[in-house]
């Protein structure tokens, strides 16, 4: 069995974490002690919103590889309609 925990609302979470966290937005961050995953960002829709140049200095890419062949990693995403 697989779970996945998914929030009802962004804006009720948001407000939720504000109101306990009283006010401080550091809060808002990744790793230990911070509310959000290492990448919450949706990086093309940030680029799209801020620039290439201002998007240059807050995101690089990675491209995962392979250990035993050292090639280049590919991903498929499948959609499914149950």
């Amino acid at each position: 069995m697989t779970k996945t925990n998914k929030a009802i609302d962004d804006s009720t979470v948001f407000d939720m974490v504000m109101e306990v966290a009283h006010g401080d937005l550091s809060i808002f961050k990744s790793g230990e002690n911070g509310v959000l995953v290492s990448n919450p960002w949706k990086s093309g829709a940030v680029r799209q919103l801020v620039g290439e140049e201002l998007y240059a200095q807050a995101f690089r890419t990675e491209i995962a590889k392979d250990l035993k062949t050292g090639a280049v990693k590919r991903s498929v995403k499948e959609t499914r309609f149950d």
